[in-house]
């Protein structure tokens, strides 16, 4: 369903008076408290509208507790855009001087590193591959801090995927593509400065064609990037289906679709795809007329590691459902969250594209 132009004030007074997304909201479901679902949230804002409340410590919680998995968003019948509400009402949090500590620390890593997690450098087994690349090419592959710095496997893997297809492709050594959670956690303006870095970089690569390993990046990747054409890592692989081998053959797998291809990009028919190539056992996310829950955002395992703890283990009782012994992901911060919990429930959870580099 298309979604109306987006108004705040509308929004939040709309969503304040009705009930209906608060059993699909992964927070509200998960946490279990009136102001964690988007008619609580609403509520707070709209007095903060009508001047009858502040922004305060306990709105901040509110508001950075959301996971911005746009369930709400994709379920609407009025077609608001909430999670739009929440990025927006950040920015007035910032800007007051309230972001939570956790929040500001990921923001200045952001700003100074190109990651939320403070991390200085990539991985060595990284940097020697990028200076093997040359400065410019048709392609341009954005890794995205997830995989340049928290699982590194991914993006190697990725890397050796467009060599084995053939392509004559790129990246970037530092990469801003970051901004896109800047522009999660309410800072605007860094987010703005950041997204003038990335189209710099893409337009000095000399690239055709962005393929973005992140799928944030690649929902809000737009024309301002200079990028003639973009794709997601898994909308590549589609196009070469008939190079897929079924590698992983009758073991039951399944896979954790992140939220910003399940519902914020239209990608979904794509990675069915390419994920039914590599096994005859493939066993999709969305079963039992559910759709698949969400993990949260890096942001909520940055700042509620313990809302982020029982979404794994919500996550590992579908899959243990299911029956799988394999898991894939499609970023490295999913993997990283669910593979020490999931190999404990003899699960072994990997990144998509180690299967895929596998397969050709």
């Amino acid at each position: 369903m298309p979604h109306a132009a987006f108004d705040f004030h509308r929004t939040v007074e709309d969503c304040k008076s009705c009930f209906m997304c608060r059993y699909i909201c992964t927070s509200a479901h998960t946490l279990n408290t009136e102001k964690d679902t988007p008619r609580g949230r609403s509520l707070l804002l709209s007095m903060i509208r009508r001047k009858s409340l502040e922004h305060n410590a306990d709105t901040a919680g509110a508001l950075y507790s959301c996971c911005l998995c746009a369930h709400c968003r994709a379920s609407c019948v009025s077609a608001r855009d909430f999670p739009a509400v929440v990025i927006a009402a950040r920015e007035q949090i910032a800007e007051a001087g309230l972001m939570p500590q956790a929040m500001q620390a990921a923001r200045d890593s952001l700003v100074a590193r190109d990651n939320p997690y403070g991390i200085a450098a990539p991985d060595p087994a990284l940097q020697a591959a990028l200076a093997d690349l040359p400065r410019t090419a048709d392609t341009l592959l954005l890794l995205g801090p997830d995989t340049r710095c928290r699982y590194v496997a991914g993006a190697l893997a990725a890397m050796a995927v467009l060599r084995k297809l053939g392509l004559s492709y790129t990246c970037l050594a530092q990469e801003p593509s970051s901004a896109y959670l800047l522009h999660e956690i309410g800072a605007a303006k860094e987010s703005a400065l950041k997204k003038e870095a990335l189209a710099s970089a893409v337009a000095a690569s000399g690239a055709r064609r962005v393929v973005c390993l992140d799928p944030r990046a690649y929902h809000r990747m737009d024309a301002e990037t200079g990028a003639a054409k973009k794709q997601h890592f898994l909308e590549l692989v589609a196009e070469h289906l008939g190079r897929l081998r079924p590698v992983l053959g009758d073991t039951p797998f399944s896979y954790h679709e992140p939220d910003y291809l399940a519902r914020w990009s239209d990608l979904s028919e794509q990675t069915a795809a390419v994920l039914q190539a590599l096994g005859a056992a493939y066993r999709p996310p969305y079963w039992k007329g559910k759709a698949s829950p969400s993990l949260g955002s890096v942001l909520i395992s940055l700042y509620r590691p313990d809302f982020t703890k029982l979404l794994v283990q919500a996550k590992l009782e579908d899959f243990a459902e299911l029956g799988v012994t394999r898991v894939m992901a499609a970023t490295g911060d999913d993997v990283m969250i669910l593979k020490e919990s999931a190999a404990a429930k003899g699960i072994a959870c990997e990144h998509i594209a180690e299967t895929v580099a596998a397969a050709l």
